[in-house]
């Protein structure tokens, strides 16, 4: 489904308004998936927020974070980097990594007709299951924890580096995701009573 997403997303990036515009959709629905940022968090990046070289990016703080950085894949900045390169040439003094084209904040609902045009396009909704903007957030963790856990790592020790990475206030809620991770389904219950004793201090950097 991932991959059918990003297909369509490529898809609709012919879009009329040209310039780093057709690179928007693409740009963002990776950045989500690829760092389980949230859509409004990304929507308010500032270009001074994002830091290309480095292949950081500092989230600010919001109403359920303290703010904390984000560290991005090579691939992923050199989107990134195509993306910004096309955005000067059509908004060149913009104040948001991700503007309209008059260089302002996106509105609050930035992504939706976007977003429903794709799955429609990738066939990914299933009857009275409407899958969200939002949704890429906890994809990307489901996978973050099940590849820790193929990879044979300790998936207990690591949630609070997930938690902190995603910019949870409390460990209370990255252990929710812990009952999708197959092999801790059983001892859910468990685990998360236990949870204080098992973990390290982790925290969070802007």
């Amino acid at each position: 489904e991932i991959g059918a997403l990003f297909d369509a997303c490529d898809r609709l990036a012919g879009g009329p308004r040209g310039g780093g515009y057709r690179l928007l959709l693409p740009c963002v629905t990776r950045l989500l998936y690829a760092t389980g940022m949230r859509h409004g968090e990304a929507r308010r990046l500032k270009v001074s927020d994002v830091d290309l070289p480095s292949g950081t990016i500092a989230v600010g703080p919001s109403k359920t974070s303290e703010g904390r950085l984000v560290y991005i894949s090579d691939e992923l900045c050199r989107l990134m980097s195509e993306f910004d390169s096309a955005m000067q040439g059509v908004a060149p003094n913009r104040e948001y990594f991700f503007s309209k084209l008059d260089g302002g904040m996106q509105c609050g609902r930035w992504l939706d007709p976007s977003f429903t045009a794709a799955k429609c396009i990738a066939g990914i909704d299933e009857p009275g299951v409407v899958k969200r903007i939002h949704d890429l957030r906890h994809t990307f963790c489901v996978h973050r924890l099940n590849r820790w856990a193929s990879e044979g790592k300790d998936v207990r020790a690591m949630l609070p580096y997930l938690s902190a990475y995603i910019g949870h206030k409390s460990l209370a809620s990255t252990d929710y995701y812990l009952h999708l991770v197959p092999e801790f389904y059983r001892d859910y219950s468990t685990l998360t009573e236990s949870r204080n004793t098992l973990i390290p201090e982790c925290g969070s950097a802007r």
